[in-house]
């Protein structure tokens, strides 16, 4: 609501999409920034605008962790494991740490929308892998809860939002970068 405050005629199209897709369409115009949650990254051709790096989590409702004796993570796996689509990046960190385990995760559901997982978390169902920058808010109010397990299964990842490097960027532009930004700065 901030943002449309201050640019109420800008429209705003967000695309989703793996972060090399998205990488291709900045470079040829067809959009202007690209916000991606991943490996630290560098482009040549791209402008790194801002960086944060991000924890994700593994998260439920305070009543499944009081309900569950959770303390290692064969302790949920074959739990309703709520998850990203495959090709999420921290997804397949996650997985990473897991097949060095020798374990694997199936998830109940497959989605690409955290705010559709974030209330089915509320409603107490499910097991979501997520980052903590998404559901912070929910955790505060004790709403929802991390999962503290034996072991690290927390995955580090990078929030960066890039342009064209050669894209003269507008004062909505700028103005979305430093809002991004100013939201971070809150929040941590």
């Amino acid at each position: 609501m901030k943002y449309y405050k201050k640019y109420p005629s800008v429209q705003v199209i967000i695309k989703t999409g793996i972060t090399e897709e998205l990488f291709n369409m900045l470079k040829s115009n067809q959009i202007d920034l690209v916000y991606t949650l991943d490996n630290k990254i560098f482009v040549d051709e791209l402008s790194l605008k801002y960086e944060n790096e991000e924890t994700c989590v593994l998260v439920t409702s305070p009543t499944n962790v009081n309900q569950l004796e959770i303390k290692q993570i064969t302790d949920i796996l074959d739990a309703p494991i709520i998850l990203t689509e495959e090709k999420t990046t921290y997804r397949f960190e996650l997985e990473k740490i897991l097949s060095i385990e020798q374990l694997i995760i199936s998830p109940f559901l497959e989605i690409g929308n955290t705010g559709v997982i974030i209330d089915l978390l509320k409603k107490g169902l499910g097991f979501p892998f997520l980052p903590l920058y998404t559901i912070e808010e929910y955790i505060k109010t004790n709403e929802l809860k991390v999962i503290s397990l034996e072991g690290n299964y927390e995955v580090k990842m990078w929030a960066q939002i890039f342009c064209h490097k050669d894209k003269w960027l507008a004062p909505h532009m700028q103005g979305f970068i430093e809002l991004v930004k100013q939201m971070n700065d809150e929040s941590g």
